[in-house]
């Protein structure tokens, strides 16, 4: 099977890539820990967006400039992944519009958007960001957006620095926040949950629930 990819005019499928003949379900052989259910990778010169759906409910998206991308993981439950496959399903998507491309160059990304949904033949597209695409196409193209936006970006990307798990806040602590910018712990709510900070750097006060600091928060600069 020849790897050589042709080259593309609006929405197309990989050259070299035959499609399942009709009836060949996609067979889950891999664990769903691993199986990619969707993935949706996006590139450019100025930098690469990757949105992956495995099959065990772990989503990741991948983005940054190139060579120095940050990665987040986060889970989705069991009925949101239920949820998100039916709502994949519910197109054939054995329309694809093939109209040329009406913007190129190495500032515009290209997209490589895979689906391997239990029960479909896989399913593998390459387009331009502002191709035509079908109708099907394009609202599964939606939901993998969709997908993107759903991760918590609030959070530290994996490998990043982070509170120490057992942190326990206390009035003068300094903290670092995802931003860089330090805010110092002023007090409590009271009940004890919430959590007054107010910039170091700016004169902005915030209020969290305990459960947040290390959401938005990635280093404890100092202790009074």
């Amino acid at each position: 099977m020849a790897a050589r990819v042709s080259k593309w005019v609006g929405v197309a499928l990989l050259a070299g890539w035959t499609p399942p003949a009709p009836g060949d379900a996609v067979q889950i052989q891999d664990s769903p820990r691993t199986h990619e259910l969707l993935r949706l990778d996006c590139r450019s010169d100025l930098g690469r967006r990757e949105i992956t759906l495995f099959g065990n409910g772990t989503l990741r998206l991948r983005d940054g400039a190139p060579r120095d991308e940050q990665m987040w993981l986060q889970e989705l439950s069991g009925s949101e992944l239920e949820a998100y496959v039916a709502r994949l399903s519910e197109s054939a998507r054995a329309e694809i519009d093939r109209r040329p491309a009406t913007v190129e160059g190495s500032w515009v990304e290209v997209c490589t958007f895979t689906l391997a949904l239990p029960g479909r033949s896989e399913e593998r597209y390459q387009f331009g960001r502002y191709d035509s695409l079908s109708l099907d196409l394009r609202r599964a193209y939606a939901i993998a957006l969709e997908l993107g936006e759903a991760v918590d970006r609030d959070r530290p990307p994996e490998g990043a620095a982070r509170l120490p798990a057992d942190y326990q806040p206390l009035a003068g602590d300094v903290l670092r926040r995802t931003d860089g910018r330090h805010f110092r712990i002023v007090g409590f709510t009271w009940d004890g949950l919430g959590v007054e900070l107010a910039g170091v750097e700016d004169p902005l006060t915030v209020y969290l629930s305990r459960d947040q600091l290390p959401r938005q928060f990635v280093d404890l600069v100092r202790r009074r």
